[in-house]
């Protein structure tokens, strides 16, 4: 049982906060900007609703304040961390060290990190490791090139989908597509192969036959869902990365429900899912995230979210909340314009 748990927003200065507010741009993989619009309106929706919530700062070494910029105590609170993977770990140890009990443990991250190792593969209908960075390459005439007998086995006509575990570079994860001849030499500075190579540690990877994802050829056109999973129970569904409303398929919901049944008990209570409708396999398992370092798209709910942790709340006076924070949000858009 949640003993009146409070929400902890790692920031990178309090003075700013959020209030630095950044929204629609014409890059719509802008990840940053859909990451810091979201979060400006989860702390907006819980001052309206009067629930507890704190900022820390300082990573590694944390320092916690209440919204009024004063200092907070942990101890003995429930704490719900909301953070960057970068940093996650150093604020739960942080957590413990100030008498504060985690709501989400180191354990249920790593696994959730790590979650090819737990999940049921007939979700994700596609040949998919982890792996360690250096097997990936290999020595050749005095030169690191790739390693085509083990690449050779996760790729589709010659392509294959390359991941770090954990982000590495400029706090995003390294990433892409990569083709086992024009790729060979690992020496193009755009490619995830020289990227990774960047890194000093013989860092985990994952490696995967690459996804065709279906294309409605709109505004944005991967038909790419994520999915909040809160309390073992699907919260919300919302294209990837879009700001336009869209239905999410009966197919993707079918799916991502009996996903999230199947691994109860298997995988932690909270996390995020992405799933993806590809073009010759239909719905299958992209990827998972922890739930406190992912963002938020336009149909992710936070306020569903809310009701897990938070049962009595109100549903009209949230509803009411939700509404001024949308007009406020419309009010900006106007302004950028």
């Amino acid at each position: 049982m949640i003993n009146s748990p409070v929400l902890l927003y790692e920031v990178p200065d309090f003075e700013k906060k959020f209030d630095h507010w950044q929204t629609l741009s014409d890059n719509r993989e802008a990840t940053a900007l859909c990451w810091t619009r979201s979060r400006w309106k989860e702390t907006e929706m819980l001052k309206g609703l009067d629930i507890p919530f704190l900022y820390c700062t300082g990573h590694p070494n944390f320092r916690f304040y209440d919204p009024n910029g004063n200092k907070a105590s942990l101890n003995g609170r429930d704490v719900f961390p909301m953070s960057f993977l970068n940093s996650i770990l150093f604020l739960m140890e942080s957590i413990s060290k100030h008498g504060g009990t985690k709501i989400i443990s180191e354990a249920d991250l790593v696994k959730i990190v790590q979650w090819i190792d737990h999940v049921d593969k007939s979700f994700l209908k596609r040949k998919v490791s982890r792996a360690s960075r250096d097997s990936i390459y290999k020595t050749e005439g005095g030169r690191t090139v790739l390693n085509r007998e083990f690449v050779s086995q996760y790729a589709k006509n010659k392509w294959f989908f390359l991941k770090s575990e954990w982000k590495q570079i400029a706090e995003l994860p390294v990433a892409g597509l990569a083709q086992m001849d024009y790729d060979y030499r690992c020496d193009k500075p755009d490619s995830v192969l020289h990227r990774l190579l960047q890194v000093e540690e013989n860092i985990p990877v994952l490696i995967s036959e690459p996804i065709a994802l279906e294309m409605d050829r709109e505004k944005h056109p991967k038909l790419e869902y994520r999915c909040w999973v809160a309390g073992n129970q699907l919260v919300s569904a919302s294209r990837y990365l879009d700001y336009d409303e869209h239905k999410v398929p009966s197919e993707i919901e079918a799916f991502t429900r009996q996903f999230v049944e199947t691994h109860k008990g298997r995988l932690p209570a909270y996390y995020v899912v992405d799933v993806g409708m590809d073009m010759h396999r239909g719905p299958l398992v992209i990827e998972l995230n922890p739930i406190s370092t992912s963002g938020r798209y336009i149909g992710n709910d936070f306020g569903r979210f809310l009701k897990v942790l938070f049962p009595q709340i109100n549903d009209r006076r949230l509803q009411e909340v939700n509404l001024a924070i949308e007009e406020e949000d419309k009010k900006r858009l106007e302004h950028l314009v």
